[in-house]
């Protein structure tokens, strides 16, 4: 946490030396508030992607987890402005506040959904680097390469093996004892819950959903640049994305992705030949604007959450 604030810092001190706010401060007003409300509208439409992929992640026992939405927004807003991807812990703990479901549960379906968005951005690799190959250098076209190949290669490992190991009753037993052994126990109820979802055979539509996921966080950033009046293609959108991956895995990262988001932006609109101080406005610009669209989604689900537990309340007591 102190190497994520300390990144934090020295990367707000490099903004403020290379752009100047008052800059900074026109290049807000003068965005076009048409195209940020249709960027907020598809980051919607992400998250209502997202509680689909969730919901059909859920669906083993035929029971509708009331608030979903709610809980996918609030888990997405901790996960963006907390450091080392702390906000996945979220999900469980809401999961099981609001709808009784086990941690293991809510943790082997973000598991899932993480491993679904591997396979989308592998899927989607191919034709990003068909459009923006020429832009990049030859070690950024080599390492994406490698990258498809291992993590193909990885999955599909994953998925025969899981697929070979179906779950007994005796592993999704909760154990007793020790904290190692209900560690172990719960470690072991994580794998085969998802062990139980590759026998389901949704590989498809969970897959289709996840492309659907990714394609709308390119155009989100797409809209982004278009309301800040800088042209670049769709496909130097979504290559920031792709760009983004690696770097959002590391520790170190700041809060609200401090330093990820502006180390991504600055390398793919550089390769794209925007001079240097437009790739800095543009990039920092683009960071206050998704930090506004989280917040905004993250009160939404807190509103959503605090309705569906009042409703909850009211059915029990007959009072709705």
């Amino acid at each position: 946490m102190l190497l994520s604030l300390g990144v934090s810092v020295v990367v707000l001190a490099v903004a403020a030396w290379v752009v100047d706010p008052g800059a900074l401060g026109t290049d807000l007003l003068a965005l076009h508030p048409g195209l940020v409300l249709l960027g907020l509208a598809v980051l919607g439409v992400n998250y209502w992607l997202r509680t689909l992929r969730f919901r059909m992640l859920l669906a083993d026992d035929g029971k509708r987890v009331q608030g979903l939405f709610g809980m996918v927004c609030i888990s997405a807003t901790l996960n963006y402005l907390l450091p080392a991807r702390l906000g996945e812990l979220s999900y469980p703990l809401l999961l099981k506040r609001l709808s009784g479901r086990e941690y293991s549960i809510g943790a082997a379906s973000v598991l899932a959904a993480r491993v679904l968005d591997l396979f989308a951005v592998a899927v989607l690799f191919p034709f990003a680097l068909l459009a923006s190959h020429a832009a990049l250098p030859g070690w950024a076209v080599r390492a994406a390469l490698l990258f498809m190949v291992a993590t193909f290669a990885m999955l599909a490992a994953a998925w025969a093996w899981l697929r070979a190991h179906p779950p007994g009753a005796a592993e999704l037993c909760e154990p007793k004892g020790a904290w190692r052994g209900r560690l172990g126990g719960f470690l072991n109820r994580v794998v085969a819950h998802l062990s139980m979802l590759t026998q389901r055979g949704q590989l498809l539509p969970l897959a289709l959903v996840s492309l659907g996921i990714w394609l709308c966080i390119a155009l989100n950033f797409f809209l982004i640049l278009a309301a800040a009046s800088i042209a670049v293609p769709f496909a130097a959108a979504f290559t920031i994305t792709l760009v983004m991956i690696p770097l959002s895995l590391l520790p170190a990262q700041g809060f609200a992705n401090l330093g990820t988001h502006e180390a991504a932006w600055l390398m793919v609109l550089a390769a794209m030949g925007l001079p240097p101080e437009v790739a800095a406005r543009a990039t920092l610009l683009s960071h206050l604007v998704l930090v506004g669209y989280v917040v905004v989604m993250g009160t939404l689900g807190w509103c959503l959450i605090l309705f569906a537990r009042r409703r909850q309340v009211d059915d029990a007591t007959g009072t709705g």
